[in-house]
């Protein structure tokens, strides 16, 4: 199912941030970076990195800084691709 489809999701918010679903479950901003991180093969040596950030907020505090900062995409309608 696309993640824009699951039920209980802000569209907004999925702008915003990284969303992750696994399960039942929804990852969000650096929990969501660590959970992928975590099932894909090609990102486990990044895993305990990602880890050491975790105490005291500091790996979701460089995440937030980090997504202030991205390029983001436009929102096409109806299939218009700018």
């Amino acid at each position: 199912m696309p993640l824009q489809e699951a039920s209980g999701l802000d569209p907004k918010a999925l702008l915003e941030e990284l969303h992750v679903l696994e399960g039942d479950r929804t990852h969000r901003g650096y929990a969501a970076l660590l959970a992928l991180a975590r099932r894909l093969p090609l990102l486990w040596p990044l895993y305990p990195l990602l880890l050491l950030l975790v105490p005291f907020g500091a790996g979701e505090r460089l995440y937030r800084f980090l997504a202030k900062r991205r390029p983001r995409a436009r929102a096409s309608r109806g299939g218009d691709h700018p």
